[in-house]
C-alpha cells in the first residue's frame, strides 16, 4: 500500500475523493443531514474487504449534520487482531500525527477480530479507523514480517 495516494470511494451513490494519511489511508464518506426523510435508507460508509498493512490503518470519514447512528460489522479474515477506533475530526488529526488522541469508547472496539457495534454519534466530523498499529490495545506481532490484517467491514450511518 502506498503511503500517499488518492483514492475514490463511492458511498451512498456520492463519489468523493480523500487524501491518504502518512501511515495509512483515509477516504471521505457521506455527508449526512437531517433533511433526509425518516424513511430514507442508511448511508453506506464502508462495504469492502481491505488489507491493512502492519503499522498502518484504513480510515473512513463522515460529516454528520445532526446526530446519527453509526453501525458496523467487522471481521478479520486473516492476520492479527486490530483496533476499531471511532473518533471525532480533531482527534483524528491527532491520531494521524501520531500524537495522543481521545476516542469514543462506546463506538470503538479494541483488540478485536470479530465485532459489531451500533452507537449514536453527535453532529460533526467523525472517523472510523481500522488500526493495525501499536497506537491502541492490539499490537502487530514483532516477527519482522509485514503482518497484514485482511478485514471485511460493513459500516452505515442512519
Amino acid at each position: 500500500m502506498e503511503r500517499r495516494q488518492f483514492i475514490e470511494i463511492v458511498a451512498g451513490g456520492v463519489a468523493t475523493v480523500g487524501l491518504a494519511g502518512c501511515s495509512g489511508q483515509s477516504g471521505d464518506g457521506p455527508n449526512v443531514s437531517d433533511e433526509e426523510s425518516p424513511g430514507d435508507a442508511s448511508e453506506t460508509l464502508a462495504d469492502e474487504t481491505v488489507e491493512v498493512s502492519e503499522d498502518s490503518y484504513q480510515a473512513y470519514t463522515a460529516t454528520l449534520e445532526s446526530s446519527a447512528t453509526l453501525s458496523y460489522d467487522a471481521i478479520v479474515r486473516e492476520g492479527p487482531a486490530i483496533d476499531i477506533i471511532v473518533t471525532n475530526g480533531n482527534e483524528f488529526t491527532n491520531y494521524e500525527n501520531d500524537e495522543n488522541f481521545r476516542y469514543n469508547s462506546a463506538a470503538s472496539e479494541l483488540d478485536t477480530s470479530n465485532t459489531n457495534n451500533s452507537t449514536e454519534l453527535d453532529s460533526g466530523n467523525w472517523a472510523l479507523i481500522l488500526d493495525n498499529t501499536s497506537r491502541g490495545e492490539a499490537e502487530p506481532p514483532t516477527n519482522f514480517d509485514d503482518d497484514i490484517a485482511t478485514v471485511e467491514i460493513e459500516a452505515t450511518i442512519s
